[in-house]
């Protein structure tokens, strides 16, 4: 099973069930979505920017990007994806808006993109009111926007990498990507170059980022 094929499976069940990451249940808000637009990344019509696998909130409404990996095995690796998702995650905590959030939602379950069968416009607040059977819809804040980093494995040493990283601050995080060769101008450094560009700000490296296994379907 490549990337997309477990990306396609895990929005059918995350679409239906939701998804739990740290033991806390999640509803799925939207998928592929691109900053700084929040367009819905579609490889027939759209994707020129860089974007989040999956978008999902807890019952009081906090957001969290999640980025999926069919398996995360080797330091570089590692390091590149979980600058990847906190990138992404800066990027939606920037330019997020209310409308952004419920054009988001409403483009991907649409069904127009594919990946699941469209719903009748129900608009977000109420989807995600019924999904935790809450009184009355939230508002989104888009304040913090929390990190995942999911995969159906992970190497021996990603723990180990997951806890360096989440030590560091906006001060120590260039020269520490610099010294691992992590910003030489190649293709593969893409993620870490993106990151140290984007000049994080400690509220965007904090809660720190965490992980998830996922079955393989």
């Amino acid at each position: 099973m490549n990337e997309w094929q477990l990306q396609r499976a895990l929005t059918e069940r995350w679409h239906a069930d939701g998804v739990s990451v740290s033991h806390e249940r999640q509803f799925l808000v939207a998928w592929e979505v691109m900053t700084p637009s929040w367009r819905i990344n579609d490889a027939g019509r759209y994707w020129s920017e860089p974007s989040i696998d999956f978008l999902v909130a807890n019952a009081d409404g906090v957001l969290t990007a999640i980025e999926l990996k069919t398996s995360i095995r080797g330091l570089k690796p590692a390091w590149r994806v979980l600058c990847q998702v906190t990138h992404r995650a800066a990027l939606l905590r920037r330019t997020f808006s209310r409308e952004n959030l419920e054009r988001a939602h409403g483009d991907a379950h649409s069904g127009s993109h594919g990946r699941v069968i469209g719903r009748s416009g129900e608009l977000l607040g109420e989807a995600h009111r019924r999904f935790f059977g809450l009184e009355k819809p939230l508002v989104f804040d888009g304040e913090v926007v929390r990190r995942v980093v999911a995969a159906t494995s992970f190497g021996p040493h990603f723990e180990q990498i997951l806890d360096e990283f989440n030590a560091l601050t906006p001060a120590r995080l260039q020269g520490e990507l610099e010294g691992r060769g992590f910003l030489k101008d190649s293709l593969s450094n893409r993620e870490p170059r993106r990151l140290v560009q984007t000049a994080p700000v400690a509220g965007e490296l904090r809660p720190p980022v965490t992980m998830l296994t996922v079955p393989r379907p």
